[in-house]
């Protein structure tokens, strides 16, 4: 990053054309980077030392892939090889939110999503979501948006 922050420093004084815009996109990328870099390594040390964190972000990022499919208690024992309430638990401890009411406001905001970019019926967007039950959409829809 010392290099970087040099040859900004070096733009700046020179005051090419548009230097400031220059400088100060560069600027922002470089702490963009410096804050990824370290929140990664936070992450990184707080998922050795707790295996609960760990399994709840392979959660997150398989309930994240997989929300249109039907998802099943079995399945997430399966695929995480473990007791599907110690799973739930572990994650409502990290997340906040059990596994199927987390799930249930992955597929919430992406038929949001589709009602506002697309002309699609609501029954459609519901089927996409992986609510194949109309009624259960509406009344779940209702529920998390109001």
């Amino acid at each position: 990053y010392k290099m970087m922050l040099r040859d900004e420093i070096d733009d700046y004084e020179n005051r090419l054309e548009n230097y400031k815009e220059k400088v100060s996109c560069e600027l922002l990328i470089m702490l963009i980077n410096i804050s990824r870099d370290f929140v990664s390594s936070q992450i990184k040390q707080i998922s050795a030392k707790n295996k609960s964190f760990t399994i709840s972000q392979d959660i997150l990022k398989y309930l994240n892939s997989n929300y249109p499919n039907k998802i099943s208690s079995s399945d997430i024992s399966d695929i995480f090889e473990g007791n599907f309430d110690h799973l739930n638990r572990s994650f409502k401890k990290t997340t906040g939110y059990t596994i199927f009411s987390y799930l249930n406001l992955i597929r919430i905001n992406k038929a949001k999503e589709l009602m506002l970019t697309t002309h699609m019926r609501f029954s459609e967007i519901g089927y996409l979501v992986g609510i194949d039950n109309q009624y259960y959409f509406s009344r779940l829809f209702k529920k998390v948006v109001g």
